[in-house]
């Protein structure tokens, strides 16, 4: 793998948890994950990441607490009312974008993000669904949350 430096450029608003948790659900390989969540705590972002992998069934029991114990786990979020309800409606509403909540069967490869600045917090799914092998393609889902 060659060295590369990772620059990200943040825009007009003060807190961009949406595009930092997207551009992070995004990554290719773990030690780029580590890069970028070392960036993002220089700019004075907490972040976390997680993978989810299965069945549609196994994927929906799988998700909350993957995503949950993440940020819990590295400090994204305490085990405090507010943080926690507002982990688990950003969660709930990244599932229905990445279209996990769909009546048909299908089998899933993903990775979900946290990324959280004050009060603000983004959970980004990315990643693969596909109903029958040949069909695979790309999926995505975001979730934002004020505590």
């Amino acid at each position: 793998m060659e060295n590369k430096n990772i620059e990200v450029k943040i825009g007009r608003e003060e807190n961009e948890v949406e595009r930092l948790a997207i551009l992070l659900s995004l990554t290719e390989s773990q030690e780029e994950e580590k890069e970028y969540i070392e960036l993002y705590k220089k700019m004075g972002y907490l972040s976390a990441v997680t993978g989810i992998a299965g069945m549609d069934d196994e994927v929906k029991k799988k998700l909350m607490s993957a995503i949950v114990g993440a940020g819990l786990n590295e400090g994204v979020i305490k085990k405090t009312r507010p943080e926690m309800h507002a982990v688990i409606h950003a969660t709930a509403d990244a599932a229905v974008g990445a279209g996990i909540d769909t009546p048909i069967a299908k089998s899933f490869q993903l990775k979900a993000t946290i990324v959280r600045k004050g009060d603000w917090i983004c959970v980004a799914i990315y990643g693969n669904k596909a109903i029958h092998k040949v069909t695979n393609h790309k999926t995505m889902g975001i979730g934002v949350m004020h505590l």
